[in-house]
């Protein structure tokens, strides 16, 4: 089951994380090697200290996780990530267009990673339970939380009718996961693609939503136009042109 839901058009944490991904990261090459490191430190284990370990290193995590500290963080983390999101929309070298005085961004999928990733890990650091996990949970936990937000959103498959809010009235109309801005080695073939931020009015007309899809239209002709440096230059000057992440 996954850890998050949209509900009214908003992202929800669900009350409970599932142990199925934690077992899939344990299988991994990263997670295999924490794995060792924790079983390492057994001095005997009856069924083996590989399992043992993986068993010990759960407990932890979802002892962490059961916390009040560290739920009332998970509660609110859509909207740090979407906070994150919302920022991005403001970073002046990324492709938009207008809806008469209202603006429409085109934001790659790997720099809201990026950013939501660490905007959700300073969070999560205030809270003693989570700082006092070993680094490899504290990574795995952080990454797997922007994860399942962002896998939330593409569940949800926004649109003009079903947006997802974000902040600020901006909000998801459109995802992309197939675009490559930047080589997939450096940005991770999960994170291709991009969504289109709309500052959304609080009652859109019929026309109004037209007119939103046809910039939709518009802009997504044009992105297969930039070449592959004008792309990576895209996410370059964008993320050179943010401020610093707001507590």
């Amino acid at each position: 089951m996954s850890w998050f839901k949209i509900s009214v058009g908003r992202v929800r944490f669900r009350g409970r994380i599932t142990r199925r991904p934690f077992t899939d990261w344990a299988a991994t090459p990263d997670g295999a090697a924490a794995v060792e490191v924790v079983a390492r430190e057994l001095r005997f284990a009856l069924f083996g200290r590989t399992r043992s370990a993986k068993r010990r290193m759960w407990r932890a995590l979802e002892s962490a996780v059961n916390t009040d500290q560290v739920r009332a963080i998970l509660e609110a983390s859509p909207d740090c990530y979407l906070n994150a999101m919302t920022e991005l929309a403001y970073a002046p070298a990324l492709p938009r267009v207008a809806v008469e005085t209202r603006r429409m961004v085109v934001i790659p999928r790997t720099m809201i990673a990026a950013r939501g990733r660490s905007a959700l890990n300073s969070r999560l650091m205030t809270s003693t339970p989570y700082a006092d996990l070993n680094e490899s949970l504290r990574a795995f936990l952080c990454d797997r939380l922007v994860w399942e937000i962002d896998d939330a959103i593409r569940r949800a498959k926004p649109s003009v009718k079903r947006p997802v809010s974000a902040r600020e009235a901006w909000t998801c109309v459109t995802l992309d996961d197939k675009f490559v801005w930047i080589d997939p080695l450096w940005s991770g073939k999960e994170w291709l693609g991009h969504v289109f931020m709309f500052e959304m009015p609080e009652r859109a007309s019929r026309r109004d939503r037209r007119d939103i899809e046809s910039a939709i239209e518009q802009l997504q002709r044009s992105l297969p136009e930039l070449s592959q440096v004008q792309r990576d230059g895209t996410v370059r000057g964008a993320i050179a042109a943010m401020n610093p992440l707001r507590a």
